[in-house]
C-alpha cells in the first residue's frame, strides 16, 4: 500500500541478532555458504524498532544474499552502533560473495517490481518486492538503506 505502519517496541537487540543468526544458519548449512553475525560491542542493548517489520527488512536482505552465493561463498551481517546526525543509532550491514549487481542498476534497486540483470544466477526467483518494502520500513524508522556492488564481487 505504500506505507509501513510500525509499532515500535523496546527490543533486546543482541538477542534479536541472535535469532536472526540461528534461524539463517541453518540456510547457510543447506547452501553450504558460510555465514556469521558481528554485532559491535558498543551497540545498545536495547533499541525501539517495530520487532516483526526489522525482521522482515534482515529477511529480505539476507534471503538476497543466499539467493545470489553459490555454494562456497560467504554472507555475513555485521551490527555497529553508529552516529546519525549526532543521535545514536545502529548500522546493519548485510554483504555477500555473490553475482553482484550492475552498475548502471544500482539506483533502481530498491524500486517496486524491479529485478536487477543478475536473476540467472539466482538460487530462486523473487517479486521485485522485497527490497522496496525493506526501504519503506527503514525509513519509517527514521532510517536509510543503501547498496554498494560490483559484478562478480557481491553486494553490501
Amino acid at each position: 500500500a505504500g506505507t509501513a505502519r510500525l509499532e515500535p517496541r523496546p527490543l533486546a537487540l543482541h538477542a534479536f541478532l541472535h535469532e536472526v543468526e540461528r534461524t539463517f544458519g541453518a540456510m547457510a548449512l543447506q547452501r553450504d555458504v558460510a555465514f556469521a553475525v558481528t554485532p559491535d560491542a558498543a551497540l545498545p542493548e536495547v533499541v525501539t524498532w517495530d520487532r516483526d517489520r526489522m525482521n522482515e527488512v534482515l529477511t529480505n536482505l539476507l534471503s538476497n544474499a543466499f539467493k545470489f552465493t553459490p555454494a562456497g561463498g560467504r554472507v555475513a551481517l555485521t551490527a555497529a552502533a553508529h552516529d546519525a546526525d549526532g543521535a545514536p543509532a545502529v548500522r546493519l550491514e548485510v554483504r555477500d560473495t555473490g553475482a553482484g549487481i550492475p552498475a548502471e542498476q544500482l539506483a533502481r534497486i530498491f524500486d517496486k517490481f524491479f529485478q536487477a540483470d543478475n536473476q540467472r544466477a539466482a538460487s530462486d526467483k523473487g517479486t521485485g518486492l522485497g527490497l522496496a518494502i525493506s526501504r519503506e520500513i527503514v525509513e519509517a524508522h527514521g532510517g536509510t538503506i543503501a547498496v554498494a556492488s560490483a559484478v562478480g564481487e557481491g553486494a553490501c
